[in-house]
């Protein structure tokens, strides 16, 4: 159900309690942006995403911009056999031209039976590419074309769309790459990041929900084998409009 605001009040359903009841759910009709550091467990987390929808019978389609796709990983995080495999359909664009064309012919691909789009990582092209020279063309590309059309295709067909991204470093400020691009589109962001010594295994969740009904919550989880936990949920505050 989407209200006439335009936001779906629904959240999807993975069967993990981490993230249908800690995080809060995946909303539909929108985007969620996970950002952080490498190796914090990005796609970890998009992976148990469209494990658990793929395991209900739902279609995922999973853009895999890093040319990384493991179902050697998705075996370790799931049980009960791999049959559910063939709802997940990969693609995998080998330049952002080619990122963004795919973008915008996804549509073409959608049928009834569709529930998520996982774009990961989303800005791993844009990136490699950008310069001094071309930077505000390549903004432009993510923050005018493929964020408001994967915006697009969640309203248009009620969808879960979940793009993750790295972080970088400009003027001592550490923000997702493409600044704002992604932000602004976004319905949820889940931020991560490590705890202060490097060999443990727990990382910092920082949930903001930015539509509807605004609140952040921090979250401590312990990355497993079988993917995430939670240790504990700390108090969630409302978010200023």
């Amino acid at each position: 159900m989407v209200s006439n605001t335009g936001i779906s009040r629904e959240t999807i359903k993975t069967g993990y309690p981490f993230i249908d009841q800690d995080i809060g759910g995946i909303p539909k009709g929108g985007i969620t942006h996970i950002y952080g550091p490498a190796g914090v467990g990005k796609s970890t987390l998009a992976m148990q995403i469209y494990l658990g929808i793929a395991k209900r019978g739902l279609g995922c389609f999973v853009v895999d911009c890093a040319q990384s796709y493991s179902p050697s990983r998705l075996l370790q995080l799931c049980s009960g056999g791999h049959s559910f495999f063939s709802q997940i359909t990969v693609f995998q664009p080998k330049t952002f031209r080619e990122q963004s064309d795919l973008i915008g012919r996804l549509h073409r691909f959608i049928d009834s039976n569709l529930c998520v789009i996982i774009v990961d990582p989303i800005t791993s092209y844009y990136r490699q590419k950008v310069t001094p020279q071309n930077g505000m063309a390549m903004y432009r590309q993510l923050a005018e074309h493929q964020a408001p059309r994967l915006l697009g295709l969640a309203l248009d067909y009620d969808l879960a769309v979940v793009v993750v991204n790295q972080i970088s470093s400009w003027d001592g400020e550490t923000r997702p790459v493409g600044g704002d691009a992604l932000h602004r589109y976004s319905n949820l962001e889940i931020e991560m990041a490590r705890l202060n010594t490097s060999k443990s295994e727990n990382r910092w969740l920082i949930v903001k929900r930015l539509r509807g009904e605004k609140y952040s919550r921090r979250i401590l989880a312990k990355l497993e084998t079988e993917g995430f936990q939670t240790v504990k949920v700390y108090k969630e505050s409302l978010l200023e409009e």
